[in-house]
């Protein structure tokens, strides 16, 4: 039970009609916030302020100002939240299941009973004194899921998929790049796993996958065109092993590669 020890639930509410205005940065801990009703002011980091309306969860964390809620109080939303804190968020942030991308922080909420049950259930587990139990620790992980498995199919998720459209073109062209897929998803200003996910949702395959069925046809072309030998083919579509290679042409191709020269040479 050592991993459910590693996350502490520190405080949780649960406001109905909630006039609130906040304007801070979250020192040391992370909260999940959700606006089951209403509507609010957000904004993180340097973006202005946007509306934002129910049902709809967005996360505060450590580094950012976080700006959300109505700066006259004027206005009121269903507010519900949990905060907690300890190196188990660590594990969620690297796995993706806790963004702290300010782009990705912000999820409509598509089966909003569903999470406001699993969000009342972990509030009463809490009331009766149980915040530092396996099983809700355990609940508080299945709030995140549920956000992670949220679609999203805002202006921001369509860029995103643009740029993989792109990227994939590019990479298509030119297969013999040393591309770096952890690179190309901080110039997306995305998470790694958030990135495998929209090319995998795009592309119909794994990232690697569509790499090396990419470098595969580069390959192949040059086996008929080509005066280089095996391995330097192999080399120069970054196969550095060529017993790898021959393995995975054959794979594809059904063929080993110097059949396939034999058979389809120009």
């Amino acid at each position: 039970m050592d991993h459910f020890s590693q996350t502490k639930i520190l405080f949780w509410g649960h406001y109905p009609d909630c006039k609130a205005w906040v304007d801070k940065r979250f020192d040391g801990y992370y909260v999940i916030n959700y606006a089951h009703s209403g509507s609010l002011q957000y904004a993180c980091g340097e973006h202005e302020l946007r509306t934002i309306k129910g049902p709809i969860s967005w996360l505060s964390y450590p580094g950012p100002q976080i700006r959300f809620g109505w700066p006259k109080l004027d206005n009121s939303w269903e507010h519900r939240f949990i905060a907690f804190s300890g190196s188990g968020v660590d594990s969620y942030i690297r796995s993706g299941l806790f963004s702290t991308n300010d782009q990705e922080s912000v999820y409509p909420i598509q089966h909003p009973e569903r999470l406001r049950i699993a969000f009342d259930e972990l509030i009463q587990t809490l009331e009766v004194g149980k915040k530092e139990a396996p099983r809700t620790i355990h609940m508080l992980e299945g709030l995140l899921l549920q956000l992670h498995e949220q679609d999203r199919p805002d202006e921001h998720t369509s860029a995103l998929e643009k740029g993989i459209k792109i990227l994939a073109n590019k990479m298509e062209d030119h297969p013999e790049v040393d591309w770096d897929f952890q690179v190309e998803a901080k110039q997306l200003n995305i998470s790694y796993p958030h990135f495998r996910r929209l090319w995998r949702k795009i592309n119909r395959d794994s990232p690697n996958n569509f790499l090396i069925k990419a470098r595969l046809k580069l390959a192949a072309t040059l086996l008929q065109k080509s005066p280089q030998s095996i391995k330097e083919i192999a080399y120069n579509v970054q196969f550095s092993d060529v017993y790898y290679f021959n393995r995975m042409f054959k794979k594809h191709y059904k063929i080993a590669p110097g059949r396939f020269r034999e058979e389809t040479r120009f």
